[in-house]
């Protein structure tokens, strides 16, 4: 006995919204799939003929119709209703009919991307945590990606828009893994719409850095005590202070972040005359050590290393919380 397969099929159909490689058109798609599909394409009960059609038939014996349909930007910013009717006839099937409107909706902008290091997550101990801005987005059918040296390291984030007019703005996170962590890799992040249409943001700056650091004899505010400034620059710096092998808590810290995704951190210790000076007017050591997870070695600097050199004083400003402003005098 002989098995056939049943090509006289329910029909099945779709109308797309497709990219379009001439500027100022539009270009919708129909396809249609069954025993012998029919398109025609119409708009206010006008017929228009179709700009393009492929036809195939699979292993089955089904049939799938694409046809393609260009319309003019002029036309397309009317607001005029396009219709695709697709029409079925077969043995065992008189008619069937399945009509698609679409509304156009606004022109579609290209979307600006901006990727950036989060300062909110690097406080909370989040310290590799990206972010993508995305604003103008006016397409709901779009996903993010991450990416290290143009390779994606990340899943595709979609984004649900409402159905409501744009633009919108938008934004996606993602913790960069610790593989990744390397003085050579740098970072972008791409939105995706429709089928092919895609815009990458600029490369990050390389944030996994060797760490930089200085120690500075500030002036103090108050009488009878002296200030050492600790500053310490790179992907996450952590500072320590010491004197005569015992730790010692820091008076005051500010951290910031720049553009790049650098943190700098500035640690402050106030000392008191009396710990200062030391037997036979000597001045104590204090260390100042920071410390770095892109770096296996600490750095460390020393009072002794400070007044070695050519002494460094220097005035404090602050242009806004947590932004200090040093000046070397």
């Amino acid at each position: 006995m002989h098995w056939f397969l049943s090509y006289l099929v329910e029909p099945v159909m779709e109308l797309l919204l497709a990219p379009s490689a001439e500027s100022g058109q539009q270009m919708l798609l129909c396809t249609g799939q069954g025993f012998d599909p029919q398109i025609k394409w119409s708009s206010e009960s006008r017929q228009i003929r179709e700009s393009k059609s492929d036809i195939s038939m699979d292993a089955n014996g089904r049939v799938t119709v694409i046809s393609q349909l260009k319309v003019s930007e002029a036309e397309w910013k009317t607001g005029k209703v396009y219709n695709c009717v697709f029409l079925l006839k077969g043995h065992k099937i008189d008619s069937t009919l399945f009509l698609v409107h679409y509304h156009p909706g606004p022109a579609v902008t290209d979307p600006v991307v901006e990727i950036r290091r989060s300062f909110p997550d690097f406080l909370k101990g989040d310290s590799a945590v990206l972010v993508c801005d995305v604003t103008e987005l006016s397409s709901t059918d779009l996903f993010v990606t991450f990416m290290a040296n143009g390779v994606e390291i990340s899943p595709k984030q979609y984004v649900d828009l409402p159905e409501a007019p744009g633009p919108y703005s938008i934004s996606r996170s993602f913790p960069v893994p610790s593989d990744h962590w390397k003085k050579d890799k740098s970072f972008t992040c791409k939105v995706t719409q429709g089928f092919s249409r895609t815009f990458p943001s600029v490369s990050t700056v390389n944030i996994f850095v060797e760490p930089v650091m200085e120690l500075l004899l500030a002036p103090s505010a108050e009488s009878e005590q002296q200030m050492l400034l600790c500053t310490g620059q790179g992907f996450d710096p952590q500072i320590k202070w010491s004197s005569e092998s015992r730790q010692i808590r820091e008076s005051k810290s500010d951290i910031s972040m720049d553009a790049n995704g650098r943190v700098t951190v500035i640690s402050q210790l106030k000392v008191s005359e009396a710990e200062w000076k030391t037997g036979k007017d000597q001045e104590a050591t204090y260390s100042c050590v920071v410390s770095h997870e892109s770096s296996d070695k600490p750095l460390e600097s020393t009072t002794k290393d400070v007044f070695a050199k050519k002494k460094k004083h220097v005035a404090v400003c602050v242009d806004a919380p947590g932004n200090p402003i040093i000046f070397l005098i």
